[in-house]
């Protein structure tokens, strides 16, 4: 298990360093192309995005379009070893910044999405995705898996595609992941 830690350390620094080199805003309008065209058959009451840090791929634009059709919310940290808690969002709403330097709105207005889109470091074509090292998302995703049917979409640029996302027994899995090029399913079982 500590090996698997240590890989995943080592792992992130060159993970963020081929996510900042892919950012391009054409990456990003290709991919919100791309979750859009995931999005539009999926029968779903609402989703949640994520407002992105640093080089992490933007959904906003696909949350912005879709609010008002769907219930968009953003994850919001309650605590450290918690599961995260989805608040409404809408184009415009007030936001300030929450733990961890994360936008959130500043009513919160706690809702449950059927999918999720998850921000990511590194992915595989099994559908192990490799995040920021908190367990925030794995244990949101495996209490929201245990309860009701939930959806997992990663977003990513291709470059952060690799062999094998080195995977310990509490990581959960996604469905399927969103890049600028492809959309990869692993699960299609919804």
């Amino acid at each position: 298990m500590e090996d698997v830690k240590a890989q995943k350390k080592d792992l992130r620094q060159l993970a963020l360093e081929l996510r900042k080199n892919s950012k391009k805003k054409t990456h990003d309008l290709a991919a919100q192309l791309n979750l859009l065209s995931v999005l539009k058959p999926l029968k779903i009451r609402g989703f949640s995005g994520y407002i992105p840090i640093g080089s992490e791929i933007d959904p906003v634009p696909v949350m912005a379009k879709q609010s008002g059709k769907l219930e968009i919310s953003v994850p919001v940290i309650d605590s450290r070893d918690a599961p995260l808690k989805f608040s409404k969002w809408v184009p415009g709403c007030e936001m300030l910044r929450g733990p961890y330097n994360v936008q959130i709105p500043r009513r919160l207005d706690w809702v449950v999405p059927d999918l999720i889109i998850v921000p990511l470091l590194l992915f595989d074509l099994q559908g192990a995705r490799l995040g920021y090292g908190g367990g925030f998302y794995d244990r949101t995703i495996q209490q929201l898996r245990s309860r009701a049917n939930l959806i997992v979409i990663g977003m990513a640029y291709s470059s952060q595609q690799i062999d094998s996302v080195p995977v310990e027994d509490t990581d959960q899995y996604l469905d399927g992941v969103v890049t600028e090029k492809e959309i990869f399913w692993f699960n299609r079982d919804f």
